[in-house]
């Protein structure tokens, strides 16, 4: 079981590092299992534990709620995008490599974007490497994003035709806008005609607990890039 493989690696003669990836799966194991698996931790001397997660709101409750068994017992270290002029600097190298060129303005395009996320970066420059001939520019690269999102077109309206007519009313408005500090300010509600302010706060909650918006330390965004550029285009 866990506690016998726990006790293996305490009597490793170097230190050993164990990482959980989308840590935040565990708050959806069966009840005590936080529980237990902090109590075998916490015995550990010659063991040091990575947990790292996509679910910002789901990782906050689970170290930050006093409720909760890993309240206080870990540092925390927030991992940032990758700064703009070193991610352009890498995608022009990679082409590079091939004997391909890429403009700077395309790679602006791509990286403005996908907002240098690195998992949407990848999916779009993947698609100009190998849709590209010997150079890449601007226009060739605003065809790329255009077409792409329209391959996923069909996708993300059955995601959004799945949602309550408040939820999918809100997301479409919360795109449009980009970023919303307070969606149930009434300036917002009368210019995307929008439900009282409790109907549509009860619809960002849910649209929050579904992960689809999340809420940066400037306001409320809808979590998927690619989403986004979706609602942007064609509502």
């Amino acid at each position: 079981g866990i506690s016998q493989l726990f006790d293996y690696l305490e009597q490793r003669k170097n230190p050993v590092v164990v990482a959980f990836d989308e840590f935040q799966e565990v708050a959806g194991y069966p009840e005590k299992a936080e529980a237990l698996l902090r109590t075998f931790i916490q015995r550990l001397k010659n063991v040091t534990f990575i947990f790292s997660g996509s679910s910002n709101h789901i990782l906050q409750n689970m170290f930050y709620s006093a409720k909760q068994p890993f309240y206080q017992s870990t540092e925390s270290l927030v991992i940032d995008k990758i700064n703009h002029d070193i991610y352009a600097d890498f995608i022009n190298q990679c082409f590079n490599k091939f004997d391909k060129e890429i403009s700077n303005s395309a790679i602006g395009h791509f990286l403005e974007f996908t907002e240098t996320h690195t998992y949407y970066t990848h999916v779009i420059c993947n698609q100009a490497f190998y849709k590209s001939n010997n150079f890449l520019e601007k226009d060739e690269a605003t065809e790329i994003t255009g077409n792409y999102i329209e391959t996923r077109k069909v996708d993300y309206l059955n995601i959004l035709n799945l949602l309550p007519g408040n939820q999918r009313s809100l997301i479409k408005s919360i795109a449009k806008e980009g970023i919303v500090q307070k969606p149930s300010a009434v300036n917002f509600l009368i210019k995307y005609k929008l439900p009282s302010s409790s109907s549509t706060l009860q619809a960002l909650h849910v649209l929050v607990e579904k992960e689809m918006i999340y809420r940066s330390p400037d306001g409320y965004k809808v979590y998927d890039v690619f989403f986004r550029r979706f609602l942007e285009r064609y509502f």
